[in-house]
């Protein structure tokens, strides 16, 4: 019997190590750039807003791990349409909690429907052409993680508007890189 090689994705990293470092590194940005423009108190002056971030920045780690399995165990194309599928799901979000008033016109569903549908089809066709190279784990992977963006987006855009922008953008780098951290 033929012995069958199944190739896969592998890195030299582990996909922790990455959202580690990289939120590392985008927290160390923001508070050179706090630093600079007034000081680092500011950034732990707002004790809610350090506390409201917690959650949005493991939110944000365990997206940026979704994003690693979908690639992984798709492509990078697959994941790219599926993960921009977010845009469908913020709008059914925010339709079913808020009500019609805060709703899309219907001119604009369409659109958002019309390019859905492409999406989805472009996803089907790669998948038929990857053969059995597709895997539904990295499908899943990225529409759980563009469903996670989507529920943040829905539920958390006010904390994002109402603050300084780069202070939530570092505090959310800084607790996704504790939550990264302590899954080490």
């Amino acid at each position: 019997s033929a012995i069958q090689v199944r190739e896969g994705r592998t890195y030299p990293f582990s996909p922790i190590t990455v959202v580690v470092v990289d939120d590392a590194v985008q927290a160390a940005i923001g508070m050179c750039f706090i630093a600079r423009k007034m000081s680092l108190r500011a950034l732990w002056a707002d004790a809610s807003l350090v506390l409201k971030m917690m959650p949005l920045g493991a939110i944000y780690a365990v997206g940026e791990l979704l994003t690693f399995r979908s690639v992984q165990k798709s492509s990078g194309p697959v994941y790219v349409v599926i993960a921009n599928m977010k845009l469908v799901v913020a709008a059914v979000m925010s339709r079913a909690f808020f009500g019609r008033s805060v709703s899309m016109p219907w001119l604009h569903w369409a659109e958002l429907v019309l390019i859905s549908a492409a999406a989805a089809v472009y996803t089907l066709l790669e998948a038929g052409a990857m053969g059995s190279q597709w895997q539904w784990e990295g499908a899943w992977a990225a529409l759980a993680k563009s469903s996670l963006v989507a529920f943040s987006s829905v539920f958390c855009e006010h904390t994002y508007k109402s603050n300084p922008f780069y202070i939530t953008l570092t505090l959310q780098a800084c607790w996704g890189c504790a939550f990264g951290t302590a899954l080490v």
